[in-house]
């Protein structure tokens, strides 16, 4: 029994990532607004106040006037306009007309320039001072300097920024609680979307059932393609289980007769001790099943070893001409003018090992002599386009289109009742020699007319396009 996966302690969900990533950074992002906004709020208001006061100054001046050198203020010299005080002062900022407010900094040095900001009894006043004239000092008939004076208490001064300022702080806030609930809210589908691919993955592995595929519904196209890789892995996994399943019955199957022959023929010799004759038969029996077995499992070793890539290569600079010559003159011996075979045979040079491409030839020419009914072999060599072949081609009673995409599966035979000759071991010890010689084998046929396989291989470097096109590719034309 599997048992579904639980989430670790330490660990968290990708959900939880997401948000927890997201709080992270609108927290930070809210952080240095936050921070932006009160220094900029400040500077701001600062100017404000000081803007505001600097134009109280200028205007309470035009109701103060000099004659003669006498001070007069006139009636529109509003002391207390709003929350901002003025009043006209000397040099050392006594008071000439109208008082300091409550609190406020009474002898701060004068400053022409710009309003001054003063700390004065914990509280924060701006000053603006502006000059006015010289006035005639009754008592010594000296000039003095006068100054009008306007000055308030921040706390008693309202700047349109302090409003914004709010407005800020308070958009900020807001932008951070709809960037979190939107986050929480996309968190949830790709979450619902993970669980559901979770609890099908889960499902799989609980019912050993490799041929259900994992679901995903959402719309991120990473973890779409991720689904996807994961679902063609398992394809690859099912295919490859049963193909194991298969070859497992292939191997049972093929090695279970000449066994069985083997025990029978034995059973049978030990019964007939006393006839010698009668032993010598069931023991020549039992040398060619024997012989049969250990063809099987060499073939199979051999296989195996190109599949897993320990087969040894030895490249060399061959002539498929010459290679196909010397294989058609070993089955020329053995044949008794039993089948003919005619050879269309032209230079085309390639790189690859002769030894494991003399094997191919000699499978592909024993499949067709066996399958030829008596008619014709025929074997060609050449190039057509940019690559040379080396063909072989039959016309017995061909493969039917359903068959030709398993004839090169291991142990696969078109004779579905496994009496025929071989083992099926063939083609496909073909196929990898090809792959591994960076080549490719092809079949086609014809039900009725026959068949021919293929062999294709980079030509070498120094052949020539004159050479190649004197070549044509009549040799292997389709069906």
């Amino acid at each position: 029994m599997v048992i579904p996966m639980k989430k670790p302690a330490n660990k968290w969900t990708l959900a939880q990532y997401i948000v927890g990533l997201l709080v992270a950074a609108t927290l930070a992002l809210s952080v240095v607004m936050l921070i932006y906004v009160y220094f900029f709020a400040k500077i701001a208001i600062n100017y404000d106040i000081q803007r505001t006061v600097t134009e109280a100054a200028a205007a309470k001046s035009k109701y103060v006037s000099l004659k003669k050198g006498k001070l007069t203020v006139k009636d529109g010299f509003d002391e207390h306009e709003g929350n901002i005080t003025a009043l006209v002062i000397n040099k050392k900022g006594e008071a000439l007309y109208g008082d300091y407010p409550r609190g406020a900094p009474e002898f701060t040095e004068l400053y022409l320039l710009h309003a001054q900001s003063v700390r004065w009894g914990g509280e924060l006043w701006y000053v603006r001072d502006r000059f006015k004239g010289r006035l005639i000092d009754p008592e010594s008939g000296k000039k003095r300097k006068i100054y009008i004076r306007t000055i308030v208490n921040k706390k008693d001064v309202s700047s349109e920024y302090e409003s914004m300022a709010v407005f800020a702080y308070c958009s900020i806030l807001l932008l951070c609680g709809a960037v979190l609930v939107t986050a929480v809210f996309f968190c949830r589908r790709i979450k619902r979307s993970m669980d559901a691919m979770c609890r099908s993955a889960e499902n799989i592995g609980k019912d050993f059932n490799i041929s259900k595929r994992i679901t995903y519904e959402g719309n991120i196209y990473e973890i779409d393609v991720l689904n996807e890789a994961n679902n063609r892995m398992l394809d690859r996994m099912e295919h490859i289980l049963k193909q194991q399943e298969q070859f497992n019955s292939d191997v049972a199957h093929e090695l279970r007769t000449p066994a069985s022959v083997t025990l029978a023929q034995c059973e049978y010799a030990q019964k007939h001790l006393d006839n010698q004759e009668e032993v010598d038969n069931a023991f020549q029996v039992i040398y060619r099943q024997s012989g049969k077995i250990n063809e099987i499992i060499t073939q199979l070793l051999y296989l195996s070893r190109l599949e897993q890539g320990r087969a040894i290569l030895h490249l060399e600079e061959i002539d498929l001409q010459e290679v196909a010559e010397s294989v058609i003159e070993d089955e020329a011996d053995s044949l008794e003018d039993m089948v003919e075979i005619r050879k269309n045979l032209a230079p085309a040079e390639t790189m690859g090992d002769i030894s494991l491409i003399m094997i191919v030839l000699k499978n592909l020419l024993g499949n067709a002599i066996k399958y030829a009914q008596g008619k014709p072999v025929e074997v060609a060599t050449g190039r057509q386009g940019a690559r040379v072949f080396l063909s072989v081609r039959d016309h017995g009673r061909g493969i039917a289109a359903e068959e030709l995409d398993n004839i090169f599966e291991r142990f696969y035979k078109e004779d579905k009742a496994r009496n025929s000759e071989g083992f099926g071991l063939g083609l496909s010890i073909a196929r990898k020699i090809m792959e591994l010689c960076q080549g490719e084998v092809t079949a086609e046929s014809k039900v009725g007319e026959g068949s021919v396989f293929t062999l294709w291989f980079q030509p070498l470097a120094k052949n020539s396009q004159n050479e190649s096109e004197k070549i044509t590719d009549n040799n292997i034309k389709g069906f």
